[in-house]
């Protein structure tokens, strides 16, 4: 029985069961329809904040959908100008195979310090206390 039907008996009223049948089908085909609603929902991006358009771009770039994550959290901490540039020029690079490696690589060398810098000035301090 459909809910509201067992309190339809009590109170003496007859419901026949094509009713019940209809009714039961109709909740078939609406959540069916529901369901096809939502994954046809779940396929279109949402994109509530500037990172994260750009964080897809990024990933379109790059040919690395998979990861748009982590490239929409880069772009959501990091340097967003950067990080496009950065892109751009690793998309533009013939040779590399994979270019979302190569692109973290790229952008891990260079947050880091460059290591010239910090020789001359250990080499200056050395020459500094003799």
């Amino acid at each position: 029985m459909f809910r509201g039907a067992e309190s339809l008996c009590m109170k003496g009223y007859r419901v026949e069961k094509s009713a019940i049948l209809n009714y039961n089908e109709g909740i078939m085909k609406s959540s069916k329809e529901y369901l096809e609603e939502l994954a046809r929902r779940a396929k279109k991006s949402k994109v509530y904040q500037k990172h994260q358009l750009i964080g897809l771009q990024i990933a379109e770039t790059l040919g690395d959908e998979k990861h748009k994550a982590l490239y929409i959290k880069l772009a959501k901490t990091g340097n967003q100008a950067k990080l496009q540039w950065l892109a751009a020029d690793v998309a533009d690079r013939r040779d590399v195979r994979n270019k979302g490696a190569y692109f973290m690589t790229m952008l891990k060398m260079s947050k880091q310090p460059k290591e010239l810098t910090v020789k001359k000035d250990a080499q200056s301090d050395r020459n500094n206390r003799k």
